[in-house]
C-alpha cells in the first residue's frame, strides 16, 4: 500500500492530471494552516506521505523549530524522492536555506536515456542570517546520511556504463 496523501494532496494530484499547476511556489506546512496566497499542502510532522504531485514544481517546506529535526530531515528527503523543480526550507522563526534542484542524469546513451534526480545543494538565502548559515550547515552533514543524494550516485554508476557503450559501439561500428 503506497502512503497517504498530504491534506490538499488530492486535490493537487488532480490538478496535475489535468495538466495543471500551481502559480508561484508550493508551500508544505508542518505546523498547520499558513497566512499566504501560495497553494498550501499540510502535513503531520514525522508522517510518510505520497509526495508525487510535487515533481517540477518549486516548493517550500515550512516548519518550526518544534518540530522534530529529525521529522524535517525525514519530509525534506521524502519531497526530493518526489523531484521537486527546487526545494527550498523555511523556519517561521526566520532561517531559511535553498536545499538543491533536480537535474538530469544519462543512464544510456545507446538510446540516449536518463532521469530526473534530486540534486542537493544547500545554500542559505541571500540575506545571509546566521540562523540560516547554521541551518545550511546542518543539512550538508545530514547528506548521505539521512539525506539521500540519488544525483551522485546517478553519476557514479554513470561513467563506468558509459565507458562500456563506447566500448561496445566502438567494437561494433555501424556503417
Amino acid at each position: 500500500m503506497s502512503a497517504r496523501l498530504p491534506r490538499n494532496g488530492d486535490d493537487l494530484l488532480r490538478m496535475r492530471q489535468e495538466g495543471w499547476r500551481p502559480h508561484g511556489l508550493v508551500l508544505v506546512s508542518l505546523i498547520g494552516s499558513l497566512r499566504y496566497d501560495n497553494y498550501a499542502l499540510y502535513a503531520d510532522p514525522g508522517a510518510a506521505y505520497d509526495w508525487s504531485m510535487l515533481a517540477a514544481l518549486d516548493v517550500e517546506l515550512v516548519a518550526s523549530t518544534r518540530v522534530p529535526f529529525r521529522a524535517v530531515l525525514r519530509a525534506l528527503a521524502d519531497i526530493a524522492g518526489a523531484t521537486p523543480a527546487t526545494l527550498s526550507l523555511a523556519y517561521i522563526e526566520g532561517a531559511r536555506v535553498d536545499c538543491g534542484r533536480s537535474r538530469y542524469a544519462l543512464e544510456s546513451i545507446i538510446p540516449m536515456s536518463g532521469r530526473m534526480y534530486f540534486d542537493w545543494y544547500p545554500l542559505s538565502a541571500e540575506i545571509v542570517s546566521p540562523e540560516s548559515a547554521a541551518l545550511a550547515r546542518r543539512l550538508w552533514q545530514e547528506l548521505g546520511r539521512t539525506l539521500p543524494v540519488p544525483y551522485d550516485v546517478a553519476l557514479k554508476r554513470l561513467q563506468p556504463m558509459l565507458e562500456k557503450e563506447l566500448q561496445r559501439a566502438q567494437d561494433n561500428p555501424r556503417h
